[in-house]
C-alpha cells in the first residue's frame, strides 16, 4: 500500500549552464549503523519513498541544447546475468529531455538520476509516495 504524498517540490533550475542536481537515488536504504542517529534522522522522509512523480512544467518546444535533460541509470535486477558481464549494478545511462508535460513515475530505489546543467530555465514539480516497494 502507498500513502498520498504529504508534501510536493516545485524546483527551478536556472538557466545559467550549471545549475543541475548530482546523482542519485531517491529511497535511502541506509540503516541506522550505517548512517549513524543524527543522518539517519535527518533522512527519515527518504526512507520510505516507493514512487516518483516527475511532472516538467517547461515549454514543450524544448530542445536538447537547452539542457536540464534527467540522465537515468536502471538498477540491474540481481539475477540478471548480464550484469555480471558489465559490472555495476546499474544499467548505461540514458536521458530523458525535460519537455513541458512529460509525466515520469518510476521506483524511487530502482532508478538512480541526475539532473544535467540547463541553459534554459527548467521546472518541474516532484511528488513521491511512501509505502512498500512491492
Amino acid at each position: 500500500s502507498h500513502r498520498v504524498p504529504l508534501q510536493c517540490q516545485l524546483a527551478l533550475y536556472k538557466g545559467d549552464g550549471r545549475s543541475g542536481y548530482a546523482r542519485h537515488l531517491d529511497r535511502c536504504d541506509k540503516t541506522l549503523g550505517e548512517l549513524g542517529l543524527l543522518e539517519y534522522l535527518r533522512l527519515s522522509d527518504f526512507r520510505n519513498r516507493a514512487v516518483t512523480v516527475i511532472l516538467y512544467l517547461n515549454d514543450a518546444s524544448r530542445t536538447k541544447e537547452d539542457g536540464g535533460q534527467l540522465r537515468c541509470w536502471l538498477k540491474k535486477d540481481d539475477h540478471d546475468k548480464d550484469s555480471q558481464v558489465e559490472g555495476g549494478q546499474h544499467g548505461p545511462a540514458f536521458d530523458i529531455q525535460p519537455s513541458g508535460g512529460t509525466m515520469l513515475i518510476f521506483n524511487s530505489d530502482r532508478l538512480e538520476h541526475q539532473v544535467l546543467a540547463s541553459v534554459k530555465d527548467r521546472y518541474a514539480l516532484t511528488v513521491w509516495f511512501n509505502g512498500d516497494l512491492s
